[in-house]
């Protein structure tokens, strides 16, 4: 999220260095030093980003680099906020640079309000003083980089490599025969979903799903065979190279390398020689390409083959069907608990007695529940749990985090991986936030734009139109497969859904700002938190004194209900950070007049629940 951090500050850096602002010569100097130096090392960043997993150095020095982009972005926060009080005082400098002028001439040639000019000079002589220290600190983190060997261009390679055939052990996939047999219908039925030249169908869902498996399911099986003269199997990936897939596809067909040519003219054309007037099946496995053009290219060629030709795509990412179309899609869904507990049964109690099965049960179906029907998940699980011998081992995966365990951390979160680092540098700021709630939580679609908002995580040039642009940004996060149960109004919009649990995890793994808490826990408050949110309970009465010590905390939630009346007043002279406070899930009637000292907290409406007795504070 770095990247998205940098870039945010960025944009702030060069609203703020604008001549207009009236801001004192130095101030600016230091400023624009600042941008610069932030500019140049923003190119870098993504490939750091998808590498911190692996490289606890770079991780390390990600969050150095955080550090001092948040400290630009207080600092910053904070001249706004005082421009913005004298403004409303009215001895604030206008935002002409002609007015300046007649500004600081009238002041002068009437004598009057000197201290005003005086504090204004003093204002940006302070401000390029911090200004100057944090670019120090950011030219040593910048001189540290080079010893990652970042790459600019990452984008153009992998995450990791990974590829796929169509060969399968049928023998070990349960919970699957009713998707299977949907897709195997529309490839084989020649009307009612034959309205487009070549249909294309998709498998949807979040990595670790099957999508895969059920492709592979599909393509091998013998009614498919049968019904289809040509079959080619490509594995697509992340990277969308039309030469590269239209090789593959000849390869696939011919069963040898495709002839070296140089020009995507003579492959198209050797391609289509070779499906021009066949029925064929091609499954294009991961698809992320959202480019109309790139899609249009492959296609091109394959438009020659016989009526009843299929696409077939499996992906992570609704948006890709907007590219390809949308003949037939099959959202896939996690494992039904049954066929979970089969599957994962079957991997852990290989080679055990059944005496040794029979005690192993009872928490083993708990276990498999924790997987959350994800076939990956419950792989990987179940393998762990082959070489745990005992109920009591057992039990404390069960009562533990179970990404805890090395072997299915390496195994899942490649899957996770792809997914999130696929993501516009934005929607990874506004996903990865929504970690701070926790599992199972109801999330409201509307308070969560207005929580993007407050901590400027919308990029929109135009204030008015911030929260339309935030609900593009929560329907993308719902299209990629990251939401989960979304619930809808009369009208079809939805209003309310919940973070997928294995996506949830996912920020256990990777290093995540975002802390959750519950009662018997909140003692341990990180100094590092930025975001924190408190699961309370009924005996709850008092605010953990611990929060004190989270000086940079940006947001702080009390989530669920408490016996909680009062604030103590100090604490918000060490919260000084605070862009949202939330704290309807206490029995707060009063605030302290310390609250008016906060000049970052943004949050439209501190406090909602009016039912439960607690002032409204707008």
């Amino acid at each position: 999220m770095a990247d998205a951090l940098v870039l945010s500050v960025v944009r702030s850096l060069n609203t703020i260095i604008q001549p207009e602002l009236g801001l004192v010569f130095s101030a600016r100097q230091e400023l624009q030093k600042l941008s610069s130096a932030f500019t140049a090392i923003q190119a870098v960043l993504r490939d750091a980003d998808r590498r911190q997993v692996k490289e606890e150095a770079l991780s390390n020095w990600l969050e150095k680099l955080k550090d001092i982009g948040y400290d630009v972005d207080d600092l910053l926060d904070e001249w706004r906020a005082e421009a913005l009080r004298l403004e409303i005082d009215g001895t604030g400098i206008p935002t002409c640079g002609k007015k300046v002028c007649n500004f600081f001439l009238r002041r002068f040639c009437f004598n009057e309000h000197v201290d005003e000019i005086v504090f204004h000079l003093k204002l940006g002589v302070e401000m390029g003083r911090k200004v100057k220290t944090i670019r120090e600190r950011l030219d040593m983190i910048c001189d540290e980089h080079t010893k990652f060997r970042l790459d600019e261009r990452w984008e153009k390679t992998e995450i990791e490599e990974r590829r796929t055939s169509s060969l399968i052990d049928e023998s070990e996939i349960i919970g699957r025969n009713r998707d299977k047999e949907r897709i195997i219908n529309w490839l084989l039925t020649e009307t009612g979903y034959g309205y487009e030249e070549l249909p294309v169908g998709s498998i949807v869902g979040m990595g670790g799903l099957g999508k895969t498996t059920l492709a592979q399911l599909v393509y091998r099986d013998e009614r498919v065979i049968r019904n289809f003269e040509r079959r080619m199997w490509v594995h697509v990936s992340q990277v969308f190279d039309e030469m590269r897939l239209c090789k593959a596809i000849i390869e696939a067909v011919e069963g040898t390398a495709p002839p070296n040519f140089l020009e995507l003219e003579m492959v198209h054309i050797h391609l289509r020689k070779l499906i021009e007037g066949r029925r064929f099946l091609l499954v294009l496995d991961d698809m992320w390409n959202e480019s109309q053009d790139k899609w249009d290219k492959l296609r091109l060629p394959l438009i020659g083959g016989a009526s009843g030709s299929r696409i077939l795509i499996t992906t992570q990412n609704e948006t890709v069907m907007k590219v390809t179309g949308r003949a037939f899609t099959h959202l896939l869904k996690p494992l039904q608990e049954d066929d979970c507990w089969l599957f994962f049964s079957r991997i852990a109690f290989l080679g055990r007695s059944t005496r040794e099965q029979l005690e192993l049960e009872g928490v083993g179906r708990q276990i498999a529940n924790k997987c959350g029907g994800v076939p990956l998940v419950v792989k990987r699980i179940g393998n762990a749990m082959r070489f745990r011998r005992t109920v009591r081992e057992w039990k404390l995966v069960l009562e533990s985090q179970t990404w805890d365990l090395p072997i299915v951390a390496r195994g899942i979160v490649f899957e996770l991986q792809v997914s999130y680092y696929n993501m516009p540098s934005h929607l990874k700021q506004c996903f990865a936030f929504c970690s701070i709630f926790p599992r199972d939580h109801v999330i409201e679609k509307e308070m969560l734009i207005k929580l993007w908002m407050a901590h400027g995580f919308i990029l929109c040039e135009e204030s008015g139109e911030l929260e339309s642009v935030g609900e593009g940004y929560f329907d993308d996060l719902l299209r990629r497969s990251l939401f989960e149960d979304p619930m809808t109004d009369d009208q079809g919009n939805v209003m309310h859904c919940k973070m997928k649990e294995i996506i949830h995890d996912l920020f256990r793994i990777v290093k995540s700002e975002c802390h959750i808490k519950h009662r018997e826990t909140s003692s341990d408050v990180p100094m590092h938190a930025r975001h924190f949110s408190l699961v309370c309970t009924e005996d709850l009465a008092s605010i953990p004194g611990n929060l004190y010590k989270a000086k940079n905390l940006r947001t702080l939630l009390f989530i669920g209900w408490s016996r909680i009346t009062g604030v103590p007043s100090n604490i918000f002279e060490s919260l000084r950070c605070l862009r949202v406070l939330d704290l309807s899930g206490t029995n707060i009637k009063r605030l302290p007049n310390s609250l008016g000292d906060m000049k970052l907290l943004r949050i439209p409406q501190f406090v909602h629940h009016t039912n439960r007795g607690i002032t409204r504070i707008d």
